[in-house]
């Protein structure tokens, strides 16, 4: 997230460099003066520098990814199993 004086300034986020295509697991969000980029499921390979530039202005951060692996279509089945015997 990025805040900046004026509201809805026109802003470019890039990932290492590159500019990031919305839609997807990205989603760019405007509210005012908060410019805010969304990374949604992020997994390790989404480590790495990114940055919001505007007109004159040019923000960057490293983002860290840390946290388990759920492996969900297990715990989906499982929950179908369960569900199954109960009938």
């Amino acid at each position: 997230m990025c805040e900046v004086s004026k509201p809805n300034q026109s802003a470019k986020w890039k990932r290492n460099g590159v500019d990031v295509a919305t839609g997807g697991r990205y989603e760019v969000k405007v509210d005012g003066t908060r410019h805010t980029l969304t990374i949604k499921d992020a997994e390790k390979s989404d480590q790495t520098q990114y940055s919001v530039a505007f007109a004159d202005l040019t923000s960057e951060a490293s983002l860290s990814v840390t946290g388990k692996f759920h492996d969900l279509t297990r715990i989906n089945n499982m929950n179908n199993e369960s569900d199954f015997a109960q009938k």
